[in-house]
């Protein structure tokens, strides 16, 4: 179960409307949602022809799908925090980006 471009064109997304929107959630304190974060990552894939971007729901509950050029993935970790792993840039495994994560 993989989202599509498609999924973002039937939802009529107003891309500006949907950056204020978020813009305001994040200077008030509050998490973006899910749906902003899918959305997002469609945009990005279609964009930079990246590998991941998968819906970070999906993998908690199907498994992400193996990867085997550059990707990115975000993942909901806890329910109440975001990180993203990334192979592009690294000779081998992946990297970690947490915003929270005291570990250099």
């Amino acid at each position: 179960m993989e989202l599509s471009s498609d999924s973002a064109d039937e939802d009529h997304l107003d891309v500006d409307g949907a950056v204020l929107a978020n813009m305001s959630l994040l200077l008030n304190g509050e998490e973006l949602t899910c749906t902003f974060i899918i959305r997002y990552q469609l945009l990005l894939r279609d964009q930079f022809a990246i590998g991941g971007l998968e819906d970070p729901a999906y993998g908690k509950e199907y498994n992400f799908s193996t990867q085997r050029g550059r990707f990115v993935q975000i993942l909901h970790v806890n329910g109440n925090h975001w990180i993203t792993v990334s192979n592009i840039n690294c000779r081998s495994g992946v990297q970690v980006f947490d915003s929270i994560s005291d570990e250099k």
